[in-house]
C-alpha cells in the first residue's frame, strides 16, 4: 500500500511538479528529493493544509495556488510552522546521511538551501509587524529626553556602555532626574509590541536590569564619572576583548538566516559572549594595573555595572558562570561609600577656589 493516501495523491503530484522547478528544473528526482516531496505533503496533510498553499507561500505567488481564505490559512500556517519545520527537517536530516548514488552532494545541498528557504520566507511572514518598529519605539524613548544616542543607547550586545549617564556632572545629574521617565517610556513601548520579549533577548537588553543599573549607578554618580575617565581611552588588551565581540556578534547575526537557529538559541549565545567579554575586560583592566586611573573600587563599580546589566535569562542560565564572575566582594561598595564622601569633598574644595577665584578676579577688574 501506497504511503500516502488518496486524498493526498493530488497534493503529491502537485508538490512533486513545484519541487521539479525548485530542483533546477531537473527532469527526474533523486530519492532523496522525492522523499522531501512525500514527508513535506504528509506533514502538510496531518494539519489538513496543501501542498498548493503552502508553496503560494513559501514561493512568493509563483508557485502552487492561494488559498481561498488566505488571513485563516496563514492563521493556521503561523501556528503550526513550528511542526512543519521539524516535521519535514527529518527528510532534510535524513537525505544527508544517503551515498551519493542515491543523493550526490548537489542534491543534498540543494535540498537544505531549499528547506532554510522556504522556512525563511514563511518565518518572515509570521513576524509580528511590531518588529520592523520596535526599535525605533525604544530609540524614540531616548531622543525624546534628548539624550544622545552615541553614548546612552545600549541596545546591542557590541555596545561599550562606558557612558550610559553620560559623560560628565551636568549629564549625569540630569539623566538621573529623567530616568524614571525613560523607564516607563521603555516598558510602554514593550507592553505594546507583542515580540518584544524576543526582540529585548536578542538586543541583549533587560528593562528591569536597566533600571536596577541606573538605580546603583545614580546613588555613586561621583564615582560613575571616574569609571569613564577608567573606561574613555580603553587599553588594548579592552579594545581586543570588544572586536572579539563583534566578530562573534557579526557570526551570530548571520547565523540567523538559518530558520534552524531559534530565538532561545541565539539568546543562549548573546549571553555566553556577554559573560565572556565581561570576564576578558575585567581581567585586562586588572592586568593593566593602572592604580591611579582604574582604582580596584572604580573597576569594582564598573563590574557591578556589567552585572546587573545581565538580562534575567542570562543570569538563569548561567548561574555558575554569573556568581563566579559577579562577586558581591568585587563591586566594593563598602569603600565605595568612603570613595564618593572623598570625591564629593574635593569637588567641593575644587569648587570652593574657582568661587573665590571668580571674585579677586572680579574685584581686580572693578578697580580699573
Amino acid at each position: 500500500m501506497s504511503i500516502i493516501d488518496m486524498d493526498s495523491r493530488g497534493h503529491f503530484l502537485v508538490a512533486a511538479v513545484c519541487l521539479s522547478v525548485c530542483f533546477l528544473g531537473a527532469q527526474s528526482q533523486s530519492a532523496c528529493q522525492s522523499n522531501f516531496v512525500t514527508t513535506l505533503t504528509n506533514c502538510l496533510t496531518s494539519k489538513n493544509m496543501t501542498t498548493e498553499n503552502f508553496f503560494w507561500v513559501a514561493r512568493n505567488g509563483t508557485m502552487g495556488k492561494a488559498a481561498s481564505d488566505m488571513n485563516a490559512f496563514m492563521a493556521k500556517l503561523c501556528l503550526e510552522k513550528s511542526f512543519l519545520f521539524t516535521c519535514v527537517k527529518v527528510a532534510v536530516d535524513s537525505a544527508q546521511a544517503l551515498p551519493d548514488a542515491q543523493c550526490n552532494q548537489t542534491q543534498k545541498t540543494g535540498l537544505v538551501n531549499l528547506f532554510k528557504g522556504f522556512f525563511k520566507t514563511i518565518n518572515k511572514k509570521c513576524e509580528n509587524p511590531c518588529r520592523a518598529t520596535f526599535k525605533q519605539s525604544l530609540t524614540k524613548c531616548y531622543t525624546d529626553l534628548n539624550f544622545k544616542l552615541s553614548d546612552f543607547l545600549i541596545f546591542s550586545p557590541t555596545s561599550a556602555r562606558d557612558y550610559i549617564l553620560g559623560i560628565n556632572s551636568t549629564e549625569v545629574s540630569r539623566f538621573c532626574s529623567n530616568r524614571t521617565q525613560l523607564i516607563q517610556c521603555l516598558r510602554t513601548a514593550a507592553q505594546g509590541c507583542d515580540d518584544s520579549a524576543t526582540l529585548l533577548g536578542a538586543y541583549g537588553f533587560d528593562i528591569n536590569a536597566v533600571n536596577e543599573t541606573y538605580d546603583v549607578l545614580c546613588n555613586y554618580t561621583a564615582v560613575y564619572l571616574e569609571t569613564t575617565k577608567c573606561f574613555e581611552f580603553p587599553i588594548n588588551p579592552v579594545l581586543t576583548c570588544r572586536n572579539a565581540v563583534s566578530a562573534k556578534v557579526t557570526t551570530l547575526d548571520s547565523q540567523l538566516e538559518d530558520p534552524a537557529i531559534t530565538d532561545t538559541q541565539y539568546m543562549d549565545e548573546i549571553c555566553r559572549t556577554r559573560l565572556n567579554q565581561l570576564e576578558c575586560e575585567m581581567k585586562a583592566v586588572k592586568a593593566d594595573n593602572d592604580t591611579v586611573k582604574c582604582n580596584s573600587i572604580v573597576v569594582g563599580l564598573r563590574k557591578q555595572q556589567e552585572c546587573l546589566l545581565l538580562p534575567r535569562q542570562c543570569r538563569e542560565s548561567n548561574q555558575n558562570s554569573v556568581a563566579a564572575l559577579c562577586m558581591e566582594s568585587d563591586f566594593m561598595v563598602a569603600e565605595r561609600t568612603t570613595l564618593t564622601l572623598q570625591l564629593n569633598s574635593a569637588d567641593h574644595a575644587q569648587w570652593a577656589v574657582t568661587a573665590m577665584l571668580v571674585v579677586f578676579v572680579s574685584a581686580l577688574f572693578a578697580m580699573f
